[in-house]
């Protein structure tokens, strides 16, 4: 949905005379015109740019790469520069200016005078319009804030008591003038931190941490001010503490702890006559030979406020530096960062993941770099781990335990424990040997492809050096739109590199997440036949052969190509030998899934028999697979727990091995006594071994939420007791009942026709 009064991200797809038109991806809206005087330069079709979407003069919908002062939703100070009849016009950095209603004026608007300024879209006639009464925007509720949490703040107005302030766009809170060394003025925004939240809901605020924490912000202060007079200031304890206030904004007794810190970290000296840089003060641009068992955390951010203080506080254990590369955060991240002691650099985002990492790997002085995204963590756990295989060296790439959080409030520790997870963890590659030829590649989902495939790596998997990743819950991707984001950059990249596999893994998956599943499809069977020409040409680089052997065979089964299905599986076993991904379950499931099928349809029973043989083999070996960490992700999720189990048992069935059956079955009720499929099993283990009392007992809760299996079920057993007006009733009302819901286990149509086919042969 097109977001009007605030930035979009919109494909170019046609240039004429006076300008650009941008697809809206709405129906409602259409094609929306970008002006060559709004445009860049460079502009061309297909590209995708960053526009703000609002109306121009005539009320027409209008783009523009131009950022206003405020878009809708937020507060800011902006100059009123002209009184209408209809309210005040007032400039927020468009060619058309912000009108504020009359009657969304608290007092009446003076030219020339600059006020705070809530903006938002009017109900009643879809226009952009500014108020002043703010109390109306601002939220009344009780703030869910932490105390020292990291905020954005806005002074509103000063007081005889200090400044009252809005917070996050979104709250009042108030700092007092002893929290402030120097003056504020109306309209300034700047960082800040929650003091304390009252039980009236006032909320209390500070522009320095409580406590020692506080120190790392004003150190930084201090080594840029340093920097800036050559390397030495005249600063001794006798200074007085208003200078100290005029240079650094702080009080002395905080500068004092400041200095203390640099002192211990060897990057000041402090004489008699002043402070100055030490020569060990880290260089801008690292142009030595990586450090010796030195450790550089490298990250990339933009607006990350929210997860980057758990990220660096996970890695000051393990990391001798933290540099941080921010890609435009508009939230305060690199001044964060800088507080927590990181090196920061900048770098403008241009739809390329690899040039922030690799302007980050630039500045690295380590012989290791630790490589994180700012939604990660590293757990305490995974610190002695990470030490011993960096004392080890006997690695060049370390790969790393990544699990997915479930929640935004899962600790680290239940994340890594299962407690708090989505899926099984995966194996990913974060910890690099720092060498002269090693670089990041590609513009989305990054890797050192180059490096990589110069000579023999040393690969290793680092067990226990877990992280917790807390940026692929499903609701969070939705609401940053990530999904889509991720989808034109694999498209932009997959045009680049055609003959890459790995990028057209991602965006077979990316679409079939989209729910495109036809051109999940088409690309998925391109990826493959890659993979195949890579095997001819070159003996054999392969990259993720276990997903793309897995997505080609699902769609290659729902066409009921079985045959061709069972054949890339069996190919993708082959390849995956002698990698991490030997053997990967995902392989394993489906070609126990491939011939379960298989020996549904096969009317011979020898082949049937040893169809289910094989289907039985492969569900074993998954199953053995539970708890070992592979590089590609699990699909299905559950496929050496709880579904492999479940698969297990029905083989077991279909052969007829009713204590295996039953074995099955109950491991997956231990770990949800409310699984239906495992409960039917069981029902179908009762009948098959002739308890028919038991049967219906276990089957009677499911008539009406799985009719057509349950009634199935019941229906042989009630022919089974020679009651056959019951069964055969039973047996209509499951038929009917197929054509509705089908079947949850396929076999059971099976079992339905034979059925049938016997109480015809009754009557007759």
């Amino acid at each position: 949905m097109l977001r009007i009064g605030q930035h979009n991200y919109l494909e170019v797809i046609k240039e004429v005379d006076f300008g650009f038109y941008l697809d809206s991806q709405d129906e409602q809206w259409g094609e929306i015109l970008l002006p060559h005087n709004s445009a860049p330069k460079d502009c061309n079709v297909n590209d995708f740019l960053e526009v703000f979407i609002y109306f121009d003069s005539e009320d027409r919908i209008i783009a523009t790469t131009h950022r206003p002062h405020a878009v809708v939703g937020e507060f800011n100070l902006l100059r009123v520069s002209a009184i209408e009849k209809v309210g005040a016009f007032l400039d927020w950095g468009l060619p058309k200016d912000l009108l504020v209603p009359f009657g969304e004026q608290k007092m009446r608007l003076k030219p020339e005078r600059s006020y705070i300024v809530y903006v938002f879209r009017d109900e009643a006639t879809g226009r952009i319009v500014g108020s002043t009464r703010l109390n109306k925007f601002v939220d009344q509720e009780p703030a869910d804030y932490e105390v020292d949490q990291v905020v954005e703040l806005l002074i509103v107005r000063e007081t005889d008591l200090g400044y009252k302030a809005i917070i996050n766009d979104a709250h009042y809170g108030f700092l007092y003038h002893n929290e402030v060394f120097k003056p504020l003025r109306v309209g300034k925004k700047l960082r800040g931190y929650i003091q304390k939240v009252r039980e009236d809901g006032k909320i209390d605020l500070s522009l320095t941490k409580a406590g020692y924490e506080k120190v790392g912000g004003i150190a930084a202060s201090v080594l840029a001010v340093l920097a800036k007079k050559g390397g030495f200031l005249p600063l001794t304890v006798k200074t007085p503490p208003e200078e100290i206030s005029k240079l650094f904004g702080v009080s002395k007794k905080n500068y004092k702890k400041a200095l203390g810190a640099l002192y211990k970290q060897r990057l000041v000296a402090i004489d008699d006559d002043g402070i100055r840089l030490m020569e060990t003060q880290p260089k801008e641009v690292a142009d030595e030979a990586p450090v010796a068992g030195m450790v550089s955390c490298c990250i990339i951010a933009k607006n990350e406020a929210k997860h980057l203080p758990d990220c660096l506080k996970s890695v000051a254990d393990i990391a001798d530096e933290i540099i941080v590369v921010d890609t435009g955060s508009t939230d305060g991240t690199p001044d964060l960062a800088a507080d927590l002691g990181a090196i920061v650099l900048h770098q403008p985002w241009r739809d390329d993941f690899s040039a922030p990492r690799n302007l980050g790997l630039s500045h690295a002085r380590g012989q290791w770099i630790l490589m994180l995204d700012a939604d990660e963590r590293l757990v305490p756990s995974s610190i002695p781990a990470l030490k011993m295989a960096i004392e080890k060296d006997d690695l060049d790439c370390g790969l790393l335990p990544l699990h997915d959080a479930d929640s935004a409030d899962a600790s680290s520790e239940d994340v890594v424990a299962g407690r708090g997870r989505l899926s099984a963890p995966v194996l990913i590659p974060r910890l690099f040997r720092n060498v002269d030829n090693f670089k990041w590649e590609g513009i989305i989902h990054e890797r050192p492809t180059g490096w990589l495939r110069r000579g023999p790596k040393r690969i290793v998997a680092i067990e226990g050096a877990d992280l917790a990743h807390y940026g692929n819950i499903p609701q969070l991707r939705e609401n940053l739109g990530k999904f889509q984001r991720n989808l034109d950059l694999l498209e932009k990249q997959a045009l680049k590199t055609p003959e890459d596999p790995r990028t057209l893994d991602y965006l077979a998956y990316t679409l079939k997440g989209l729910g495109e599943s036809q051109g999940a499809a088409e690309v998925a069977a391109k990826a493959w036949r890659v993979l195949q020409k890579q095997e001819t040409s070159t003996g054999g680089i392969r990259e993720s052969v276990a997903t793309i052997a897995t997505l080609h065979a699902d769609f290659l089964r729902e066409a009921d190509l079985l045959e061709a299905c069972l054949a890339v599986l069996n190919q993708g076993l082959i390849w995956c030998e002698g990698t991490h991904d030997h053997e990967h379950p995902n392989l394993l499931f489906q070609l126990g899934a491939g011939y379960e099928v298989k020996a549904l349809r096969s009317e011979e029973q020898a082949d049937r028999q040893r169809c289910l043989e094989l289907a039985r083999d492969y569900y074993h070996k998954c199953l053995a697979k539970q708890g070992q960490l592979f590089p590609s992700e699990l699909n299905p999720a559950d496929c050496t727990g709880v579904l492999g189990w479940k698969r297990l048992g029905m083989v077991a069935l279909l052969e007829r091995d009713f204590t295996k059956a039953r074995e099955a079955m109950e491991q997956v009720l231990a770990v949800d006594k409310d699984d239906v499929e495992a409960q039917l099993g069981l029902a179908e283990v009762s009948l098959l071994s002739g308890d028919l009392e038991a049967c219906l007992k276990q089957i009677k809760s499911h008539m009406k939420m799985l009719p057509a299996d349950a009634l199935t079920i019941a229906a042989c057993c009630q022919f089974a007791a020679d009651q056959e007006d019951s069964a055969r009733s039973l047996a209509t009302k499951a038929a009917q009942s197929f054509t509705d819901s089908g079947f949850l286990a396929s076999h059971r149509r099976r079992d339905l026709i034979d059925l049938c086919e016997k109480l015809n042969e009754a009557l007759d």
